[in-house]
């Protein structure tokens, strides 16, 4: 089965080091808020793959994943445990490098801080069997899904600050930044879970 899923999802990381750097020059902290999240993933009777990506808002995740099922096929809830590799993003447009000195070109600009890191994580990706069902019959069938995830991160490296703006819009959105040091390293681990809706096919 292929399926294709949207939903809403929470990234929670504890910061006490980028945290006192942005009471100490902003005074503020930044703040956890919903976003969303899309995934495609194919699935067979034992194994599931597949690609997912979260907004980031201020937190993003892009992952490839691969799995096994947990589960029997005839439980209320499909359980796969997957591994997954990717990237760890966070976007801040309220706060920026301490003194920095703007370019010409970033002149007048809506400037972003982001923050880019490698991460390998364990997730427990779940489907409710008791509230999905499929409409049609045969090849033509589609089927509706619903579930939830938690996710555990792990970014083995030091990540990097980048500080610039984005010119063109879509899928021409190109960020043009500049790597900036002064800025304490996000936690290396972070937890993120979620709910989803899904179309199968």
């Amino acid at each position: 089965m292929l399926i294709l899923s949207l939903g809403m999802n929470k990234t929670v990381i504890d910061n006490p080091g980028f945290d006192a750097w942005t009471r100490t020059n902003y005074n503020k902290t930044e703040n956890y808020i919903l976003s969303g999240n899309i995934d495609i993933a194919f699935i067979t009777k034992k194994y599931d793959f597949g690609l997912g990506l979260n907004a980031p808002y201020p937190y993003g995740v892009g992952s490839f994943y691969f799995g096994r099922r947990l589960t029997s096929k005839q439980s209320w809830i499909s359980s796969f445990l997957n591994f997954e590799a990717g990237v760890f993003e966070a976007v801040y447009t309220d706060i920026a490098p301490v003194n920095y000195t703007f370019t010409s070109s970033q002149q007048g600009q809506n400037m972003q801080l982001h923050y880019y890191n490698t991460y390998f994580g364990l997730t427990s990706k779940n489907y409710i069997n008791g509230l999905s069902f499929r409409s049609g019959k045969g090849r033509k069938g589609v089927s509706f899904n619903s579930g939830f995830y938690f996710r555990v991160g792990y970014e083995p490296w030091k990540g990097d600050w980048e500080y610039g703006y984005y010119t063109g819009s879509g899928k021409y959105a190109q960020f043009h930044g500049q790597k900036v040091n002064g800025i304490p390293q996000l936690n290396n681990m972070f937890m993120d879970t979620g709910i989803f809706i899904g179309i199968g096919t």
